[in-house]
């Protein structure tokens, strides 16, 4: 999946975004074969995970992000209009609208059909949301996402 992101003549659009990254838990989610560490050893070249570590690093670090983006954006919890995150786990998913005292039909939802998808869940639950007539002009939206690493990233978009 992708999204294109094209120029804005009027106020909507990307309005604020905020990103971070805490490298110390890289190993819990990783494929440590075929790269520079073991470039000749098969039976490393497995997606190996820690779900556990990764979750407790985004209840540590996504609210604030989330805080500091809204911010930048002159937004409150109370103005945000939908989530589009990355499609991790329903648990993920929950948290999250949890900080916006919601419930989980808050933030589109493709995990259920389709798992997760990695970097294409975004771009998929944007289409998800278009479908379900969720986006209209001025809806505003938060984009989340997280990664292994620990790495997280918050765009607050005014549909246009």
């Amino acid at each position: 999946g992708a999204a294109l992101v094209t120029r804005s003549e009027g106020l909507e659009g990307i309005l604020a975004m905020s990103f971070m990254t805490d490298p110390r838990h890289w190993r819990a989610a990783t494929v440590l074969g075929g790269g520079t560490l073991h470039p000749h050893e098969p039976e490393k070249h497995y997606f190996l995970s820690n779900p556990g570590i990764l979750f407790d690093d985004a209840k540590t670090y996504v609210p604030g992000l989330v805080d500091e983006t809204l911010a930048k954006a002159g937004w409150t919890r109370e103005d945000v209009d939908i989530i589009v995150g990355h499609q991790v786990s329903l648990a993920m998913t929950r948290k999250l609208t949890e900080l916006f005292d919601e419930e989980l039909d808050f933030a589109v939802n493709t995990y259920p059909e389709l798992g997760n998808n990695a970097s294409a869940s975004i771009p998929i639950a944007l289409h998800t949301a278009i479908r379900q007539g969720r986006l209209e002009r001025g809806t505003k939206v938060l984009l989340v996402a997280c990664a292994a690493g620990f790495a997280a990233g918050i765009i607050a978009i005014e549909w246009g």
